[in-house]
Order: structure tokens, then C-alpha cells, then sequence
């Protein structure tokens, strides 16, 4: 445990109140951004990584892995997509940290030969959003679905939602380091799996801090007031392994069902 020290910063609305529709929505918006962006990476960052062989162990990890992500990928588009469309890089009003950011985004997701763009959408438009038929997708899935010994799924004896569907997870992985290898990532597949985690990190903390800089230059002077900092007691990164087996908890319920 260590100690963190927070402090709550108050907007007077009353001081944006003339701010046009289109500025309070960018202003929401990159906002949602950097909530979306601390709370996948999170997720992300807090998944089990079990030291035992357990084969369900390890499928529960995996399988957590490849859903966050694959979700924090395609969140990671949109975002990119929002800045281009909102113009921001011709705002003469970027500092030049910002424009520095930017430049790093631009580098990632606009240039015409991005590798991670073109990765990054592949995983949206194929494996984080959508489920409606798609024909290109077709013969992926029948060729990676004919190529396992085995399609593996682990069931728990009651209905507990612990089920896992490995060889659905096994598939998704198999396409994207296809993908990549396709795209010219070059290494085994574990190295692969470091490398796209690597690189989904870091577009998340350039969005997060440009997003973070961007917002907070656009408000007024005197508009925001700050109360002073307080102490609260958290967990350090290490401590901290999501797991994705467990076992029903009523008072778990209970206490969603409060809010």
C-alpha cells in the first residue's frame, strides 16, 4: 500500500456559459477521452498474470487480455479520428508540447503508410465492435478455425459467468499477429504480443496528455478553484491482479443495486 495524494478542481460553469455548442462539445468530449483511456488502461494493466501453468488460469488471463485490448484498439481510432475531424493540429492556439503530441499521434495513426493505423483498424472493424456479417472476414475465420486441433471452451458447473471460450480467443490472437506480420512487425509471437501492447501504451499516454493539455488550455482564467490536497491509501500497480474466475458474492449485488 502507498499513500496518493488527490485534490478536487470545481468548474464554474457560469464562466464557459458563452462558449459556443461547438466548443463545449469538444470540451465534454476530450474529457470522455481521457476517462475512457485511464479506465481501459487500467483494465489492461491490472489483468492476472497467474505464475501456475493452470491451464484455466491462463485462459481466463488471456482471454482478458485480448478483450481489453482489442476494446482500448478501437477506442484508440475513434479518438485519433475525433482530433483529425476537429481540425486541431491547424489550432494556431497549440502550445508546443501539444504540437509535439501531435505530431507523435499523426505519426501513428494518419500517415499514409501507419502500420499501426492500419492494424488498429483492422482490430476495430473486424474484432472489437462489430458483429454484423462481414464477407471479407470469411475465409480468416475459416481458415484459423480449421487450422486448431482443437476448439477449447471451459464451463463452470453452475451459472456463474466463468465460462471461457479459448478457441474464440485463441482465433482473435492468431488473426492480429497475422495481421501484424502482414503489416511487417517482425519476432515471435510473444515478442509480437509485447510489442502490440507496447504500442497500445503508448498511444494511449500521448491521447491522454494532449487530450489533458489541450482541455485545460481552453479554459478562462479564475475558472477553475481548487481545494486542497488529501491523502487516501491505494495499492501499488504490483499489488493489484484482476482475475477472471470468482465466485457469486450476494453483497456484491446488493451493493450495485444501491446505486
Amino acid at each position: 500500500m502507498g499513500t496518493l495524494r488527490m485534490s478536487k478542481l470545481s468548474l464554474d460553469v457560469k464562466k464557459i456559459k458563452g462558449w459556443s455548442p461547438e466548443k463545449k462539445r469538444r470540451f465534454v468530449m476530450l474529457t470522455a477521452i481521457m476517462r475512457d483511456l485511464i479506465v481501459h488502461n487500467k483494465l489492461l494493466l491490472y489483468v492476472a498474470t497467474p505464475e501456475a501453468e493452470d491451464e484455466f488460469l491462463l485462459a481466463g488471463g488471456n482471454t482478458m487480455r485480448l478483450t481489453f485490448s482489442t476494446l482500448l484498439m478501437g477506442k484508440l481510432c475513434e479518438m485519433a479520428k475525433f482530433i483529425h475531424n476537429e481540425g486541431l493540429r491547424k489550432d494556431p492556439a497549440l502550445t508546443p508540447p501539444m504540437r509535439t503530441k501531435l505530431d507523435e499521434l499523426y505519426g501513428l495513426f494518419e500517415a499514409n503508410d501507419s502500420r499501426v493505423r492500419k492494424l488498429f483498424d483492422f482490430v476495430r472493424n473486424k474484432l472489437a465492435f462489430h458483429y454484423e456479417h462481414m464477407d471479407d472476414i470469411e475465409p480468416m475465420l475459416e481458415a484459423e478455425l480449421d487450422a486448431l486441433p482443437s476448439f477449447d471452451m471451459f464451463l463452470s458447473e453452475t451459472d456463474s459467468a466463468n465460462e471461457v471460450y479459448a478457441g474464440t480467443t485463441e482465433i482473435s490472437w492468431n488473426l492480429i499477429i497475422g495481421k501484424m506480420g502482414e503489416l511487417g512487425f517482425r519476432g515471435e509471437r510473444a515478442q509480437l504480443i509485447r510489442e502490440l501492447l507496447s504500442v497500445i501504451l503508448k498511444s494511449t499516454a500521448i491521447l491522454r496528455e494532449f487530450s489533458s493539455d489541450y482541455a485545460a488550455e481552453m479554459l478562462p482564467r479564475g475558472a477553475i478553484t481548487a481545494e486542497e490536497s488529501r491523502p487516501i491509501e491505494v495499492k501499488h500497480l504490483s499489488e493489484i491482479n484482476l482475475p477472471f474466475f470468482f465466485l457469486p458474492d450476494d453483497r456484491r449485488g446488493k451493493r450495485h443495486d444501491e446505486h
